[in-house]
């Protein structure tokens, strides 16, 4: 079964930096090891940047605590975290603008 070899699939959850998503995330995580699936990677997306005031900043300690417990269950898994983008990613320009920050 090509899900089940590694060699050929790798799986990647995609998230949120929040509470429900991550716990979605690690239970997911188990269920897809459980089914002998392969676990390639994590990817949090609409990360807020650092250095933010008020709301924002207490939202992105919010996220953090939430990550914790992430890397806290899955800090094995290769993980990219991916800052939220004033615009969104439409199109092949924007696509590739997107990826010249990796």
């Amino acid at each position: 079964d090509a899900l089940a070899d590694a060699d050929k699939t790798g799986f990647v959850i995609v998230l949120a930096a929040e509470r429900l998503p991550v716990l979605e995330t690690i239970e997911l995580h188990a269920q897809l090891v459980r089914s002998g699936v392969d676990v390639a990677g994590l990817v949090v997306n609409k990360r807020l940047p650092d250095g933010l005031q008020g709301f924002l900043a207490e939202r992105k300690s919010q996220e953090d605590i939430h990550l914790a417990t992430l890397n806290d269950s899955l800090g094995q898994v290769t993980r990219q975290d991916l800052q939220l983008a004033p615009a969104d990613v439409l199109g092949v320009d924007a696509l590739r603008a997107f990826a010249s920050q990796f």
